[in-house]
């Protein structure tokens, strides 16, 4: 079930955004909220995998305010956000996804063909099996699903958060966006801290020197030093 939530204060768009969901293939459920004292709640308490939200950049609009507390909650630092917004200039635009990361910007009116399509794409990107499980991180001005089973390691240097690819590439995040603190938490059980500024994903350990606190990883030619305190995070 992939789970959607609208945060938007006019009643009759709410329904629009709904009806308009309910032709999109798949199942998908809908919660609709105004209140955002009550959508936090429920949020929290839930696993929403798409936030729909009406929302202006001024700090008293309680759309903006709901986005901000969404995006400091650890669950949700990098969760889908489409963001309605009242004005298209490019200016404002530019500034919406610079300070809220969403995945998508709709300016009034919104196309519905075009709103449709987006919460299709993304519905997509739900996963079940474990193995094909994927995260989405906000790459180069846009949002990149990555397939965890995929990424070996994680580093920390010169201001930046690598992703280090089984194919030999690398990923690398702003770590304005993603610190080794948030992405610990978002990867847990999958991956484990050995260090103050690397994780490795635990399915790639090929062997463990806890005399020396060494790690290799299976397919990757570098050892890495296990720092002291994270030692009983690879050793039994």
């Amino acid at each position: 079930m992939f789970r959607v939530m609208i945060f938007e204060n006019n009643i009759f768009a709410a329904r629009g955004l709904k009806s308009a969901i309910a032709e999109v293939p798949g199942e998908i459920d809908v919660e609709h909220y105004s209140n955002e004292k009550d959508a936090l709640e429920f949020a929290t308490a839930e696993k929403i995998d798409l936030f729909i939200i009406r929302a202006s950049l001024s700090h008293s609009d309680v759309g903006y305010s709901f986005v901000k507390k969404l995006r400091n909650t650890a669950a949700y630092r990098v969760a889908f956000v489409v963001l309605l917004l009242a004005a298209d200039d490019d200016a404002t635009v530019r500034s919406a996804y610079d300070e809220f990361g969403c995945h998508r910007i709709l300016t009034d009116p919104i196309n519905e063909e075009t709103f449709k399509e987006i919460v299709s794409i993304v519905s997509g990107f739900k996963i079940v099996r474990k193995d094909e499980e994927r995260m989405t991180f906000f790459v180069n001005g846009d949002y990149k699903p990555v397939r965890l089973s995929e990424v070996m390691w994680v580093g920390s240097n010169s201001g930046a958060v690598i992703l280090h690819m089984t194919d030999g590439k690398a990923i690398h995040l702003s770590i304005m966006k993603y610190s080794l603190e948030v992405l610990e938490i978002m990867l847990m059980p999958t991956f484990t801290r050995i260090k103050r500024t690397t994780l490795v994903n635990k399915s790639y350990i090929e062997d463990v020197d806890d005399n020396k606190m060494l790690l290799k990883l299976r397919g990757v030619e570098e050892i890495f030093k296990i720092g002291a305190k994270y030692l009983p995070n690879v050793v039994e």
